[in-house]
Order: structure tokens, then sequence, then C-alpha cells
């Protein structure tokens, strides 16, 4: 059967309630940003977090002040039927260490992350740049060093590329930026390990 249409749009905010097997996050919000019908799950962003898919009636349109029903605190378990949470990244690690300048406004630990909110904001396609790390690419590149991924931070515009050329200079090169529309398979780069 086909999913139904999408009720909570792109860029909504909502609380995650009703969880059993991730009970942590009851309670926690998130920006939708985008339906998945085959698989009849929104994708959400989780404030601070990874991207997670989760049943529509596991989210709550949200307010400010909003809580889950039933529920006496953030950390309260649910006690519904949930199906399996497809996480995007490690929803339940908690980031340390980022870079000092990691605002989650305007500069953000991660490519996916920065992407993520430029979506939500705009509704519609952006670019990324790495102003810091792991990649050759970056702005201020630390490739190969242990630890660069703790130290990176990135930032994202709507649109597409601004005016840029094909070559392997830093400032003007088009290979800085990553295009991306909030989905897994973006041009951001993949997590790294050290």
């Amino acid at each position: 059967g086909r999913a139904a249409p999408p009720q909570l749009e792109a860029g909504a905010r909502v609380l995650l309630c009703g969880l059993t097997t991730h009970t942590g996050l009851n309670g926690h919000a998130a920006k939708v940003l985008r339906f998945d019908a085959a698989q009849g799950r929104y994708t959400v962003r989780l404030e601070g977090k990874s991207r997670v898919q989760v049943d529509a009636k596991r989210l709550l349109p949200s307010t400010a002040g909003e809580r889950c029903p039933d529920a006496p605190s953030l950390a309260a378990p649910g006690g519904l039927a949930v199906h399996s949470f497809a996480v995007q990244g490690d929803v339940l690690a908690n980031s340390t260490g980022t870079h000092p300048v990691v605002d989650n406004d305007i500069f953000f630990e991660g490519c996916s992350e920065a992407c993520d909110d430029c979506f939500a904001n705009h509704l519609q396609a952006c670019v990324a740049i790495c102003h810091t790390g792991c990649q050759t690419y970056c702005k201020n590149s630390k490739a190969g060093i242990p630890g660069c991924a703790k130290n990176e931070f990135w930032s994202a515009m709507p649109g597409t590329n601004p005016r840029c050329t094909w070559d392997n200079n830093k400032e003007t090169s088009c290979r800085r930026y990553r295009q991306c529309e909030s989905k897994a398979e973006d041009g951001c780069p993949e997590a790294y390990l050290y």
C-alpha cells in the first residue's frame, strides 16, 4: 500500500512522543525535513543530534513549552508500540569537543547539520561549505590530522554554488561547495572516525 500524504510541512517543529525503543528521545524537539512515502515515515533533524526517520504517529506538532501528553519529563518512557527507529548517524551519542564557533545557528559541526538547518529554514536545496575540517577542500584543511572531525565547522546557504571555477584554488574552486537537499544521499562527506 501507499503511504498517506504528509500532514506535516518541511520545516515544521515537532516533538518525538510515544517511542518505546529509544525512550530517551521522547519529548525531544526536531524539525521536519521531508516525508518518505515509500517507508511512510518522516525524516526529521533532532535538535543538536542526527537525522532520524520516525512514524508519523510518533510526532506531535510543537510550539514553545509543549510536552508530550502523559509525559512527566523529557526522559519519560512512552509505553506505546513503535516501528524500529531508522537512524542516520549516531543519534544517541552527544557531541563533545566541537569547534568553539559552532553555534547551531550559522555554524554547525558538520555538513549534514548545516544542510538540514538551511533546508528546514528555506525549503529549497542548499550549498554547504567547510570552514575547518578533515577534507582537503576546506578553507582550513586539517586532512589527515587525528581528531580533525571534532573540530570541524560548516555553514550552508540556500541556492546553488556561488560564482566559482573548476580549479584547485581554494578561494575560487567549485570543489569546496557541497550541494545538499537534506537527503541521506547528499553531497556531504561521510563522518570520519578520527
